[in-house]
């Protein structure tokens, strides 16, 4: 076949695919990605201070310190190395998912104030978590005003509804947002306000979250437990519960439990499906194509389930991802009987991630699976028995840092659980943010011999 004809297949593969690669045949031998990195130094920590703690939000392309004082009255004393107002009492601090803008509450002799990029808002309490949309733009919290909770939507107080059981959530955009409340009635039970609109009453909701433009959220009632979307609650069952989203965002699935029976329902633009599970499956993501992924077994005899692939795990199964073309299922599984102790951390169970049933090697920690946009690649972040945390692309140690920074709205008192996400560019390069010494780095990392990078 000509280099041209052999070309035109390629192509011709890569359109019947949709863009997502096609994966070597079983046995057929393979080559480790050698892996290029270049680091660039965003921010310097200050000096170890024996008074104060300094944590790190690292967005997708802005850099934050926040430094807090040690004891054991909580204290915010700066913010990127700014002296920050009413500080005292504050334990968490919350970032708009680009970086830009930060919010918290502040202590005045009355009660609390809001705080907005340095600038106190007077007269608004705020009783609940600051909640910004995913573009940045909106900020939401509820107030207490003699006895009556309202919502206050970008600086806008909104009339009483109830009392507020939870923060707001806000659609990606910040047009839509929701809470809930119970009501000051004798007869009691809990809504959901909508846009300002209070929904029918249940006993308890539940839980809560939206999905583009529209609120999904499960309810209970007479003992009985529903999923509510906006055509309505579905049919009553004993529990309703797993709200997932597939990586594109175009389905949701929930597991539903009747009579020790299990059902995986899959909502998408197009209708609802139902798939019927074992008795003791439990489920872990949808796929993009409507696969439901689960964990199912006893006494350590698991595996992943993705449709009618089944992989047996080497441990309990926790969390798992699929990549966008719906072919491979990635885990983060607790190892069986595995125990380490190690410096600060206590006896702890190990875990590591099993990549279409292979296993990958255990650490302590697996945080932020991330599959590269045609599923080629794999990246996480692994805590290495020293405590330093490995930045692991296709199961190799490409970078270790001393520690990692925050995503959003994380408590900055505790240590990091949730790091900064790992993001692909392309199918070929991969942005992360970690912390060597006292600098905060920027990496980027690239297949050997691609563009502007050395072979």
């Amino acid at each position: 076949m000509s280099r041209a004809s052999a070309s035109s297949v390629l192509l011709l593969i890569s359109v019947l695919t949709g863009g997502c690669s096609v994966f070597p045949s079983a046995g057929e031998p393979t080559r480790p990605t050698q892996w290029f990195a270049q680091q660039e130094p965003v921010a310097q920590l200050p000096a170890e201070d024996p008074a104060s703690n300094t944590f790190v939000f690292a967005g997708p392309d802005r850099v934050r310190t926040v430094t807090f004082a040690k004891g054991d009255s909580p204290e915010l004393l700066g913010v990127d190395g700014h002296k920050v107002p009413l500080g005292k009492g504050v334990q968490e601090i919350f970032f708009s998912p680009d970086g830009e803008h930060y919010a918290y509450a502040g202590q005045l002799s009355t009660g609390h104030v809001a705080v907005i990029d340095g600038q106190p808002r007077p007269g608004l309490d705020p009783r609940s978590d600051m909640t910004m949309s995913a573009d940045s733009h909106h900020l939401a919290y509820i107030v207490g005003l003699k006895d009556a909770d309202c919502a206050v939507i970008d600086g806008q107080l909104q009339p009483s509804r109830g009392m507020a059981l939870g923060s707001i959530s806000l659609n990606n955009n910040g047009r839509h947002w929701a809470y809930a409340v119970t009501d000051r009635s004798k007869s009691g039970g809990e809504h959901m306000v909508i846009d300002g609109i209070r929904s029918a009453r249940y006993d308890h909701i539940l839980s809560y979250q939206y999905q583009g433009d529209d609120l999904y959220y499960t309810a209970s009632r007479d003992k009985q437990q529903y999923m509510v979307t906006p055509a309505g609650p579905s049919q009553p069952h004993e529990a309703v519960s797993d709200l997932f989203v597939s990586p594109s965002g175009k389905r949701l699935a929930w597991l539903v439990s009747d009579a020790q029976k299990q059902t995986v329902v899959v909502q998408s633009d197009k209708g609802s499906t139902h798939i019927p599970l074992n008795d003791n499956a439990r489920l872990l993501a949808i796929a993009n194509d409507g696969r439901a992924i689960c964990v199912t077994g006893d006494k350590g005899d698991y595996q992943v389930v993705m449709g009618d692939k089944q992989l047996p795990a080497n441990g309990l199964p926790v969390s798992a991802i699929t990549d966008p073309c719906s072919r491979r299922v990635a885990a983060i599984v607790v190892d069986r009987g595995r125990n380490l102790s190690q410096g600060l951390m206590l006896t702890t169970q190990t875990q590591h991630v099993e990549l279409d049933g292979q296993k990958q090697p255990e650490y302590l920690m697996v945080r932020g699976l991330t599959f590269s946009p045609r599923g080629t690649h794999l990246a996480y972040w692994a805590m290495r028995p020293d405590l330093r945390w490995a930045l692991v692309v296709d199961a190799q140690e490409t970078l270790v840092f001393d520690s990692l920074p925050l995503g959003q709205n994380r408590n900055w008192s505790v240590p990091v659980t949730s790091p900064a996400p790992i993001t692909f560019i392309d199918d070929r390069t991969l942005k992360a943010t970690g912390i060597n010494g006292r600098t905060v780095s920027r990496v980027t990392l690239k297949e050997r011999g691609r563009n502007n990078f050395p072979i």
